[in-house]
């Protein structure tokens, strides 16, 4: 209780040595920042090990959007996204064509609400039919990176272009007419397969949307139901944003233009893939969720990259010798982590992180409790300081003092650390990346820097 007592009494006086009209930036390690009363002193010396550690599947179903596309990073190596999906009908009730309806084309209609990679370069999306059920694995309740619905090897459409999602178009895929006349005609003749939507579900399972081979462009989000859908602009009314469209000439004394829509329905079995190719990388050796990679084998570097599954984990083995080394009298008042991305690493097609977040750790990288808000239950969360004008001073920040003066309760060090990521639904659902200097980085480093006081109160 003692103990405790004095950290709290020291919280206190660092409160009243920051409301002096110094700011404690201005001062040198060591220098008297309280003429009347205590020292204030800063050690930055701690050593930080930093490393890349992966998560073996992260949830990509019931997500804002679905994510295709291909990209290569020097330092990443291959992101490949590619998402499967059901199609029903729109509101519920069969395509009901005439005799005398004339068919035109079928499309499928996808909306942009995400990118990542250079747009300007030529990609390739690829539509294939589902040959299997979009169905959960044995005790799942949802689905994962990881996972994949098998489907026919003949693609039904394919389209290649430059995405510039910026101009707020949507993406239009041509598909073969050989399945929109088959479908059309099947409606016409009043087939079973196509009555109800249980029936049309068992006989057209799917789609998969799969990126061109050797792409290296962009991974693309297109977004899943919402209320911002493509427009229906003959009746005035929105659609989902993923729809499969039935162009056909509807019959009377002139043939009039019209469409069927097959809707994006059951959110929860759409679904992406999305996995990070590493072999011919210096990440080449991480294989599961329980290893790190130090940065001293990898370039000095650490990664975070969103969809793949990579985070960067701090570890302080030796926290309790410096605190030893400063004497009974030192108490912890604050502490700040200062974490700088590698310069070049982030540009206009591949933007910083506009939020990270931190969690401590066991020695198996599993998450545990959260880095909150000194002295609150608010979850941290930290924003990049970006110097725009001189690419100097761009960095992130969390304080740490609770989670120190939290070690300096255990008895040993337990192999515990800290874990960098990206709040949900962003971590699983994005690709954005962050890679930061670890210690020995002589240009961009992390460094803690710890402000204490000695006092014999």
């Amino acid at each position: 209780m003692k103990k405790k007592l004095k950290y709290v009494i020291a919280t206190l006086l660092f409160l009243m040595v920051a409301c002096q009209p110094k700011n404690v930036e201005e001062f040198e390690i060591g220098e008297d920042l309280n003429p009347s009363g205590s020292k204030v002193y800063a050690v930055d010396s701690l050593t930080i090990k930093t490393s890349t550690v992966m998560v073996d599947s992260m949830v990509t179903s019931e997500q804002s959007h679905l994510l295709v596309g291909r990209f290569e990073d020097e330092k990443l190596g291959i992101t490949k996204g590619m998402s499967f999906f059901q199609l029903g009908f729109k509101n519920q009730s069969p395509p009901n064509f005439s005799e005398n309806d004339v068919f035109d084309s079928l499309v499928l209609l996808l909306d942009y609400n995400y990118f990542a990679g250079d747009t300007t370069k030529i990609q390739e999306i690829i539509v294939f039919e589902l040959s299997e059920e979009i169905k959960l694995e044995d005790n799942e309740s949802t689905f994962y990176n990881t996972n994949e619905t098998g489907y026919f090897p003949n693609p039904i459409g394919s389209k290649i272009f430059r995405a510039l999602p910026q101009k707020g178009e949507s993406l239009e895929i041509r598909l073969n007419d050989e399945l929109g006349i088959e479908l059309f005609n099947m409606a016409i003749d009043g087939d079973d397969r196509i009555a109800d939507e249980e029936s049309f579900l068992n006989y057209f399972k799917g789609l998969a949307l799969v990126p061109g081979e050797n792409d290296d462009a962009a991974i693309l989000g297109f977004t899943i139901n919402n209320n911002e859908g493509i427009s229906d602009e003959e009746e005035g009314e929105t659609s989902p944003n993923i729809i499969m469209r039935t162009f056909y000439r509807k019959e009377g004394e002139i043939l009039e233009n019209s469409f069927y829509d097959f809707e994006l329905r059951d959110i929860s079995k759409a679904y992406f893939n999305i996995q990070g190719g590493r072999s011919q990388t210096n990440l080449s050796e991480l294989k599961n969720g329980e290893q790190r990679l130090s940065s001293a084998l990898s370039l000095n570097e650490a990664y975070l990259q969103a969809g793949t599954g990579l985070r960067i984990r701090f570890d302080l083995p030796y926290f309790e010798n410096l605190i030893e080394s400063l004497g009974p009298d030192a108490y912890i008042m604050d502490a700040i982590l200062r974490i700088e991305p590698i310069k070049g690493s982030y540009s206009g097609n591949f933007d910083l992180p506009s939020q990270l977040i931190m969690y401590e750790c066991d020695n198996k990288n599993n998450l545990t409790d959260p880095v909150y808000e000194t002295a609150t239950t608010d979850l941290q969360i930290s924003v990049p300081n970006i110097d725009r004008e001189f690419n100097e001073d761009t960095y992130y920040e969390f304080r740490l003092t609770d989670y120190l003066l939290q070690q300096l309760d255990k008895e040993y060090y337990d192999g515990s650390g800290l874990l960098l990521l990206m709040p949900s639904p962003d971590f699983e659902s994005t690709v954005e990346r962050l890679i930061i200097g670890g210690k020995e980085n002589s240009e961009n480093s992390i460094s803690l820097t710890i402000f204490y006081i000695n006092s014999t109160f």
